[in-house]
């Protein structure tokens, strides 16, 4: 059998964002374990569908579905649309460890995943840079789980803190590395790509960012990521 694309054995959700469709039939086609909301910063009709937590071939299945469902109703991902990728990450979420190599992989790549998507995304207020309000060298492992999370949240008081990761909408959430989904949730949410209703593109971008987080928790080098993070880029 052909290989798939998906090739790390993570379950994932895609919040897939589109407009300018026709929302009355929409529920009528789409596989029934999606969900689907509106969104407050979508326009024409916008939606937001939600796929269910899958993986391998099954996340391929439902993303190729929902895009043939979403285009068929006229559905486009437009530059108000982003894609949102949310990967298991249940079985680190108490490891501050594991999370600061997830921040460090991300933090040492954005230049060059900006690079690959179009300018609308790159000062989105949706799916900032780490580098707009974080130093890479603040990230280290040797410091303890709540000092980690007090960094991401720029918030020394304890009480504070933990009610700010039950809030979903935390301000801490809008950059293309949403590590404020770990404590909410027990996801890794990507923000960064731009609205697509291409099953391929998806998958495509699925699949690496499913490789980089996997480097991160398996494979991950201290010195390989910092030389990634001093190289210069334009």
């Amino acid at each position: 059998t052909q290989q798939g694309i998906i090739t790390i054995d993570r379950f994932v959700g895609v919040e897939i964002e589109g407009e300018k469709g026709e929302i009355e039939e929409l529920k009528k086609i789409l596989p029934k374990t999606v969900g689907i909301a509106h969104d407050g910063s979508l326009h024409d009709n916008g939606v937001e569908i939600q796929t269910s937590p899958s993986s391998l071939d099954k996340l391929e299945e439902i993303i190729r579905l929902t895009c043939e469902g979403l285009k068929s109703k006229g559905f486009k991902g437009t530059r108000n649309c982003g894609l949102h990728i949310h990967i298991d990450a249940r079985d680190f979420q108490s490891d501050h460890k594991k999370i600061v190599q997830v921040i460090k992989t991300f933090y040492s790549c954005e230049d060059i995943l900006y690079s690959m998507l179009p300018p609308t995304r790159w000062g989105s207020q949706y799916c900032q840079r780490l580098s707009k309000n974080y130093l890479y060298k603040n990230f280290n492992k040797s410091l303890s789980k709540r000092k980690i999370e007090g960094e991401w949240y720029h918030e020394n008081n304890k009480r504070e803190m933990e009610k700010r990761k039950k809030n979903k909408y935390d301000k801490a959430r809008y950059y293309g590395l949403n590590i404020h989904s770990i404590f909410f949730r027990g996801t890794v949410e990507l923000r960064y790509h731009s609205g697509t209703v291409e099953e391929k593109k998806i998958l495509l971008w699925a699949e690496l960012m499913l490789k980089m987080v996997d480097y991160a928790l398996n494979r991950y080098k201290d010195k390989s990521i910092r030389t990634m993070f001093n190289t210069e880029t334009n």
